[in-house]
């Protein structure tokens, strides 16, 4: 077809070189074709996502452009599929992926894996945080060395501009039109520390007041008053900070209009989860010493180093994982501090003393909030609290004494 008309098959002669505007859009087509081969492949089976959240969403692949990457929990058989999979797209498309450009980022696995799956791939080992799309994946945004690059690309910037040539005027338009837009990107997507803040005025008042020979000059109005719209009497330069919050308002206004994007899905899950914990919030009553409240948190929310917990992490072997105290089942959270022999005798001398009869309760957190929700007295409740802290911590004292001391009375 040219320009809507039906014409004569013609040969190609020539490819598309990188400055041509058609070469990204054409490449998004042909890179699409592997997007819905990875959706095939798992739809069949063939590949094993990797599963988010208590909802369990399926995540297998994020792309952009030319900027792929590939989801699976650690499973061998996974990865050579993937493998199989990029060599099929490469037969197809004609494209050829460097392997030795691409990394291998494990989370949670033991290194002897990750060697033995980088040397099946071809490619190099790497660890977060990492760059993907300008941003660094698995950076803390609140610690200032995450912006380190964005104030380093501010100051490069300030440091090719000569102040000598250049009026109040300029420089004001350099702020406005330049400086203001470097870490936009960022800004879009983290919550600015404010020492981060702080540093980015530092440099804007350095600049515009500087000396024609770079020494600091003086400020002959408040940096608030420049920072203001024009219409408050201000040189409309900005705060970056109320710049920050703007934009990341965009994502509250995207969470409600748009409907079922992956992202949104996945933030869901996570404020789903952190609701369920919502009821550890009668922890924190001051009534025991605070590593005791902290551990009855860790119980609660099920992140404990029991063995079985252990074993996951590859930290213990899966012939060690039995309870140390009766060494008749996995030490798990919900054995050590329920269902074990010790732990429960434990438990009922602790409730005959309040003159109750129990039956044994499905999780400890539906055990704990049972007991919540019980018609007592301010007085009583507090002394139930306190009892169920003494508990736990008198089982995983007597756990540990047993493993590290081996001390049996």
């Amino acid at each position: 077809m040219v320009n809507g008309s039906p014409s004569k098959p013609f040969k190609m002669e020539r490819g598309l070189r990188q400055v041509d505007p058609l070469s990204p859009f054409l490449f998004v087509l042909v890179v699409n074709v592997l997007n819905r081969m990875i959706r095939e492949a798992v739809r069949n089976g063939w590949i094993s996502p990797l599963l988010v959240g208590r909802d369990n969403i399926e995540l297998s692949h994020l792309q952009f452009a030319d900027d792929t990457i590939l989801f699976c929990p650690p499973e061998e058989e996974t990865l050579r599929n993937y493998q199989r999979l990029l060599r099929c797209f490469e037969m197809m498309s004609g494209l050829s992926i460097n392997f030795e450009k691409s990394n291998l980022i494990p989370v949670n696995c033991s290194s002897e894996w990750a060697n033995r799956m980088c040397q099946l791939l071809g490619c190099q080992e790497a660890a977060l945080p990492v760059r993907y799309l300008g941003i660094s994946l698995g950076a803390n945004p609140r610690l200032v060395k995450t912006w380190k690059h964005v104030l380093d690309k501010v100051e490069e910037k300030l440091n090719l501009w000569n102040a000598k040539v250049l009026s109040k005027a300029g420089k004001l338009v350099l702020i406005k039109s330049v400086i203001n837009s470097l870490p936009i990107y960022y800004l879009s997507l983290y919550k600015m520390p404010n020492a981060v803040a702080r540093r980015i005025i530092s440099l804007q008042r350095r600049f515009f007041w500087g000396k024609d020979d770079g020494r600091p000059g003086m400020a002959v109005v408040k940096w608030e008053l420049i920072q203001a719209p024009k219409k408050l009497g201000g040189l409309r330069v900005g705060d970056a900070v109320i710049r920050n919050t703007a934009l990341l308002f965009k994502w509250w206004w995207r969470f409600s209009k748009e409907n079922c994007p992956l992202w949104k899905k996945i933030e869901e899950t996570l404020e789903d989860e952190l609701l369920t914990y919502k009821f550890t919030k009668e922890i924190w009553k001051g009534l025991v010493l605070p590593r005791v409240e902290l551990f009855a948190w860790f119980v609660l929310v099920g992140r404990v180093n029991t063995k079985d917990w252990l074993s996951r992490l590859e930290i213990l072997q899966q012939n060690d994982i039995l309870c140390v105290l009766c060494k008749k089942d996995i030490e798990n959270i919900q054995h050590l501090f329920i269902t074990c022999e010790y732990s429960w005798h434990v438990w009922c001398a602790w409730i005959s003393a309040f003159g109750q009869t129990w039956v044994v309760p499905g999780t400890l957190k539906e055990f704990f909030e049972s007991w919540r929700w019980m018609p007592m007295g301010k007085e009583r409740r507090k002394y139930w609290l306190l009892g169920f802290f003494s508990v736990i911590w008198i089982i995983w004292l007597r756990r540990n004494d047993t493993i590290f001391r081996s001390k049996i009375t």
